[in-house]
């Protein structure tokens, strides 16, 4: 009997590792494209509030879905691949949920002007030391706090940063010592004033 028990157990834990294998065969494939600037984006006119929100839903764990405040007009129009951009944004407000001290708010606000679509990710954690900000959006690059709060690869903010670049905008960091900002800026979709 101990025998038949060990070996169900050992079937379930080699399905668990396949399965987990399977995930990480595909994420390899993207992760090298973003890496190399070859992947292809699928550009449509979108509205950067509602893939912010999406971005948001699938970010937060059940435990941090009350943590993250959205703040947005009613739309900002973008030229943009949707399915990227959500990963863009969520990679962002998945870091700072993982940085910021438990239970902490984290505020998303999308903005714009004439020429540039905003999605600032603002948390209430203990910022980034100077020594890690050059290296910050770096492939692989973890900082200490994070590392011990959740587990994680070191490649959310580098595909973000990949992400935004392919399509014509940027990612960059604000600190202080009440936190940390990310902003995420791309180009407003032409007809966004006219709309």
């Amino acid at each position: 009997a101990w025998e038949r028990v060990t070996e169900t157990e050992g079937k379930e834990l080699l399905r668990r590792v396949n399965q987990e294998l399977a995930q990480l065969s595909d994420l390899i494939d993207p992760l090298l494209r973003w890496s190399s600037g070859a992947e292809n984006l699928q550009r449509q006119r979108a509205d950067l509030v509602h893939v912010t929100r999406q971005a948001v839903a699938s970010s937060a764990f059940a435990s941090d879905a009350d943590r993250v405040a959205i703040v947005a007009p009613d739309r900002v129009h973008v030229l943009a691949d949707p399915r990227h951009l959500r990963s863009a944004i969520s990679n962002v407000v998945r870091n700072s949920l993982a940085y910021a001290p438990e239970g902490s708010p984290v505020r998303v606000q999308v903005e714009c002007d004439d020429r540039l679509a905003r999605v600032l990710v603002r948390d209430r954690g203990p910022g980034i030391p100077a020594e890690e900000q050059g290296s910050l959006f770096s492939p692989f690059s973890r900082g200490r706090i994070g590392h011990r709060r959740r587990p994680g690869s070191g490649l959310g903010l580098f595909i973000a940063r990949r992400v935004l670049e392919a399509h014509g905008g940027s990612i960059s960091l604000r600190t202080t010592k009440a936190g940390a900002t990310f902003v995420l800026e791309l180009p407003v979709e032409s007809s966004q004033l006219v709309s």
